[in-house]
């Protein structure tokens, strides 16, 4: 701010000061009065004279003049202010301005800065100014930092303090500290170096700013921390480091090199290797195969013999490695070397040394190895693969815990932990091995620990005697009871022996717990085994054992069933031997007993597999053949029907023909879902809303006095099924549980998800591991034995009174199940109830929208005019076909297998609209025919007809894509009806393709 110029305040003040003296002056003067006595007399102005004697004053009017001049003055003094301050108020606005762009430029520089993290801070330590490169170093954001502190930040309270108080010092001096390193930290915690330099700014008007400027050095400072750690690797390394340039000339050797070579690295430096330590021994092609590899970019290595300065020769392995730049060239070598002379002359000695003792190793009598502290054969001697039965190939592809007998395995192991441990360091055992062939072999073993010079253990030497005779002796010297105890020990089988002199017999622990008993529960009885053996079985086992002991001929094996302790029957495979004694009398039998229970139930549930697939294919080829004959009978009665109006008589008797012959083709129906024939319409469906749709029938089905109870698990997977087939496994099901309870009961329907593992599948025949739906049907009604559930699935089997089943139901549900690649199992026992139980494989998919197939209409088929081939094996069905189709103005061609279709089709110069060709035929089977025709025409439409399926156009049982079908026997409406949808469906293709 410029001063106002000293003249005009000077002239103001004095104007002020005159006016303040005249007014008081004459204030003064009018004041004054004669002095009597003296010829003194201040005359009054008549202007200032008072009245009536009063002082004199200064009149009104007289003092408004004067303000008014006072006034006017000090308004032109201000004026003339203004007027001077004008100039400045502009500059100092362009100023301010200007400072305010400057700002705003230098704001931008800063913040554009990449590396460098810039912070202002005002004297309190709060944040005025923080860059894009602040917040990338730190990870604050400018947002966060802008008004608040420093101790905003995350940081160790020494630093915290320190860049406190560095800011208020510089502050208050006005100069900036020295730059130096600073160890902070990232907002995540992680370290940072940086290099911080300071600078305090001082604005006019303004107070002091710190700013401070940082850059990171951590990256620096590490790669820095990893080259001299490096490089001190290199120089304290114990091999010696040559590096060459391109010429091979030395520029730099660490002192390991000196060491080795007795040069120094100033006597080495800018020489070439050879000229340091060439000894001659290698020729110039040597050398060129080295050079030509390292120039080939290839890393070479190999040993030299080299010359020491002092003369002497020395082993040296070399590695040389080219060292490229950036571009990929190759710039440098570096070679590492290491004298190898004492480890050579070590491995000479060491040769010799092993040369004696290969000697005595490979022709020793006993048998000798060495294995790793791992127990891995190193070596053997052909003396222990003699022993043991094995070629030395074989052997050292073992390891030591394959060959020690299973009994002396753990023991064998400890005391190898033991003489490592350092509790002995050499030990004799008796040790059991296996012989290849399977025998046992006893030996005595010496072992001991080879140690490496600093003491550590390396690997075990083994010295065998076979002492497998001497063993043997000594173990016929035992007690057999002793022999007894350590078989059992060593096997899962019930040992027993019976003396046959005294009646006693013995029966191991294992035996016992075979039959549920803890071995202080059962006493040593042949009585109490006696007992045990299953009614049916007793009189055979006893009868068998007499025979045996009477004629002994090799072992006693026999298989019977025992009564556990919960009350079942254990199956039992039981294997004696006869001891005879001196005289050869018979006075000792013993042997082994084998729970054989699982085997035998997977045997039989094999068996009753194989029994079903041997009945289901029965079943089904002459289900095949009978739909032929129902198709005649059904087809011809059908069509006699409709030409029998005027006689009631004989409608009558046709009417109940085709009763008979619907009868007829539900229980061939029944037969081919048994054997599992059945043409299948599949869908991704959920088993909880098939029952809930059948909840209603089902109980309408059972009657009121059961009780019904379903029980669903509610994220239940998805199964692929036939939806109308399950309804009939259900329906079957309730049906056979509601004849079970015939004075009422419980049925209960369960679904579920369950998993079934690799055990599960080895004890039931048939069943893949993996995920299921389960849906079980339970009765606690009258329940079934055993022979009952053995043929519980097979077809025409019933326990029902003659005319009230045909059988056919549970067979039914079997081959749907099947049919559907799922298994059904049931659980049963007299008077206990039964439960059904169906495992579905679970799918991964979307659920299919189940609707129920239209009814065929029943008014009259429209007559037709187009040609259709008719091919069918069964010269009854062919010619009721072509009866049928004829009757409705159709063009008939017939053929009675492939090949003869394929012929007519060749010779027929017309078009042929539609195939309808059975699936099972010998020779060349429908789709077959089917596939050759339509290459020919691809516009010919396909009907196949058949009630078997094997394969031909469906996979496992499901129609393929697009197939149109129509089921044996079949009506003679039915089939006019499936011809005409076909013909006209074609005809609208035809018209939209047009």
């Amino acid at each position: 701010m410029r001063p106002v110029k000293s003249q005009y305040l000077f002239l103001a003040g004095v104007v002020a000061v005159l006016c303040v003296l005249v007014i008081a002056g004459l204030a003064a003067i009018a004041s004054i009065r004669p002095i009597p006595g003296t010829p003194w007399t201040l005359l009054s102005s008549a202007l200032f004279s008072g009245v009536d004697g009063a002082a004199p004053g200064l009149p009104g009017e007289l003092a408004i003049l004067l303000m008014g001049i006072l006034l006017v003055f000090a308004s032109v003094v201000f004026v003339l202010w203004r007027w001077q301050r004008k100039p400045y108020d502009h500059e100092r606005f362009e100023s301010e301005a200007a400072l305010r762009a400057v700002d705003e430029q230098y704001r931008l520089v800063l913040d554009s800065i990449p590396d460098v993290a810039i912070q202002g801070y005002e004297a309190d330590g709060s944040v005025v100014y923080w860059n894009a490169a602040s917040e990338a170093l730190y990870g604050y954001a400018a947002s966060e930092m802008l008004g608040n502190s420093i101790a905003h930040m995350e940081l160790a309270d020494d630093v915290r303090d320190q860049v406190c108080q560095g800011i208020r010092t510089m502050s208050e001096r006005g100069r900036p500290f020295r730059s130096g390193d600073l160890e902070l930290r990232h907002r995540n915690g992680a370290p940072l170096s940086v290099y911080s330099g300071y600078a305090v700014v001082a604005l006019p008007g303004r107070p002091r700013r710190v700013f401070c400027m940082n850059i990171d050095l951590t990256a620096r400072k590490r790669a820095g921390d990893t080259l001299r750690i490096q490089s001190a690797a290199l120089e304290a390394a114990a091999n010696a480091i040559v590096i060459t340039n391109l010429n091979g000339e030395i520029e730099w050797v660490n002192p390991a090199f000196t060491a080795c070579t007795g040069y120094s690295a100033e006597e080495a430096i800018g020489k070439n290797p050879r000229e340091l330590v060439y000894s001659g021994r290698h020729d110039a092609l040597f050398y060129k195969n080295m050079w030509d590899t390292i120039l080939g970019g290839q890393v070479w290595r190999g040993e030299l013999i080299n010359r020491k300065k002092d003369g002497s020769l020395y082993n040296e392995e070399q590695t040389i490695t080219p060292l490229r730049d950036a571009t990929g060239q190759i710039i440098r070598f570096i070679a590492i070397k290491q004298d190898v002379t004492a480890r050579k002359a070590a491995e000479a000695a060491q040769f010799e040394s092993e040369a004696r003792f290969r000697g005595a190793f490979d022709h020793g009598a006993i048998g000798m190895a060495l294995f790793s502290l791992e127990g891995k054969w190193l070596d053997v001697n052909p003396a222990l693969c003699r022993m043991l039965g094995y070629s030395m190939e074989e052997l050292l592809a073992t390891t030591i815990r394959d060959i020690i007998y299973k009994d002396d395995l753990e023991a064998s192991l400890k005391r190898l932990d033991a003489a490592l441990a350092g509790q002995s360091g050499a030990y004799l055992i008796d040790n059991r091995y296996c012989h290849k062939s399977g025998s046992i072999v006893w030996a005595l073993v010496a072992i001991a620990i080879v140690r490496d010079k600093a003491g550590a253990p390396v690997h075990f030497v083994a010295q065998v005697q076979d002492i497998t005779e001497r063993k043997n002796a000594e173990a016929a010297l035992r007690d057999t009871q002793e022999r007894l105890e350590r078989a059992v020990q060593a096997s899962n089988v019930g040992l027993w022996d019976w003396n046959l002199h005294t009646g006693q017999i013995y029966h191991s622990p294992e035996w016992k717990w075979q039959l549920g008993y803890r071995p202080d529960e059962l006493e040593d009885s042949l009585f109490l085994w006696e007992q045990a053996l299953h009614p049916e079985d007793r009189s055979r086992a006893l009868d068998a054992v007499q025979a045996y002991i009477e004629r002994p001929a090799g072992l006693l094996i026999q298989e019977f069933r025992l009564r556990h302790k919960d009350g079942s029957y254990r199956w039992i495979l039981s294997q004696g031997t006869l001891q005879c004694d001196e005289q050869g009398l018979p006075f000792r039998l013993l042997g082994t007993h084998l729970d054989i229970s699982e085997r035998k139930q997977l045997e039989e549930q094999f068996l009753q597999s194989q029994k079903l697939e041997s009945v289901g294919r029965l079943a089904g080829g002459v289900a095949h053949d009978f739909n032929n004959l129902l198709s005649v009978i059904n087809g011809y009665a059908g069509m006699a029907a409709e030409f029998a109006d005027g006689n009631a008589q004989l409608r009558a008797h046709l009417n109940e023909i085709l009763r008979a012959g619907e009868k007829a083709a539900l229980l061939t129906s029944q037969l081919l879902a048994f054997s599992r024939k059945q043409v299948l319409k599949p869908c991704v469906l959920d088993l909880n809303a098939l029952i809930r749709e059948s909840e209603s029938m089902l109980k309408r089905l059972i009657g009121e006095d059961i009780d019904f109870v379903a029980i669903q698990e509610e994220e239940l997977g998805r199964v692929k099924a036939d939806p109308v087939q399950l309804h009939q496994v259900l329906m079957n099901l309730c049906i056979n549980a509601r004849d079970a309870m015939p004075h009422g009961g419980k049925l209960t329907i369960e679904t579920r998800n369950v998993d079934l593992d690799e055990d599960y599948s080895e004890r039931h025949v048939s069943v893949k591991p993996g995920s299921y739906v389960m849906i079980s049907v339970t009765d606690n009604g009258q329940g079934m034995d055993r022979e009952t559930q053995e043929r519980l699935f097979e077809p025409f089997f019933t326990t029902k009174e003659v005319g009230k089943g045909t059988g056919l139901g549970l067979a039914t549900v079997y081959g749907i199940v099947k049919q559907s690649n799922g298994n059904i199992w049931v659980y049963s026992e007299p008077d206990m109830g039964t439960s059904f139980k169906i495992y579905l494989p679970r799918v991964q998919a979307p659920l299919d929208s189940l609707h129920t197939p239209a009814t065929p209409a029943t008014s009259a088929v429209e007559r037709g005019s187009e040609t259709i081939l008719v091919v069918e094996d069964n010269e009854a069905v062919l010619q009721l076909a072509r009866t049928i189709l004829s009757r409705l103005g159709y063009k008939i061609l017939i053929a009675a297998d492939g090949q003869e279709a394929l012929r007519l089709m060749a010779n027929s110069r017309g078009a042929v609209d539609l195939l309808i060709t059975d699936m099972v035929m010998p020779g060349m089977n429908g789709h077959e025919l089917a596939g050759a025709l339509l290459e020919q025409r691809p516009q010919l439409q396909v009907l196949y007809m058949s009630g078997y399926t094997d394969g031909a156009i469906t996979h496992q049982g499901e129609l393929q894509e697009g197939a149109d079908f129509i089921g044996k026997p079949f009506s003679a409406a039915a089939l006019s009806l499936k011809v005409r949808q076909i013909l006209d469906r074609a005809q609208v293709e035809a018209t939209a393709r047009n």
